[in-house]
């Protein structure tokens, strides 16, 4: 896909070219519902291999819920990723 084009220079610079070139958008933002969070919140195998300090990791976190319900939830650090300037305003707040 052309994401994998993404090089290592300043990715930063290549991802905003990127997505002025496909109109702005790599992926549309659905929201996950919450029912969905909490079954991953109380899924075994995350909690099992973030245990004792892990870090999730969640690329296109959208308005970041995902990762903070899981901090929450789980204990551990979080790292949302996202490139919509929107979406990541809405995550701030």
């Amino acid at each position: 896909c052309s994401i994998c084009k993404l090089a290592d220079a300043d990715l930063c610079q290549q991802a905003e070219e990127f997505a002025a070139s496909t109109g702005g958008f790599l992926c549309s933002f659905f929201p996950a519902k919450d029912e969905v969070v909490q079954a991953l919140c109380r899924c075994p195998r995350l909690r099992a291999a973030l245990d004792g300090g892990g870090l999730f990791v969640d690329l296109g976190c959208g308005d970041g819920r995902v990762a903070v319900e899981v901090a929450r939830c789980v204990g551990c650090r979080c790292i949302g990723v996202e490139l919509d300037a929107e979406l990541v305003a809405s995550a701030e707040r």
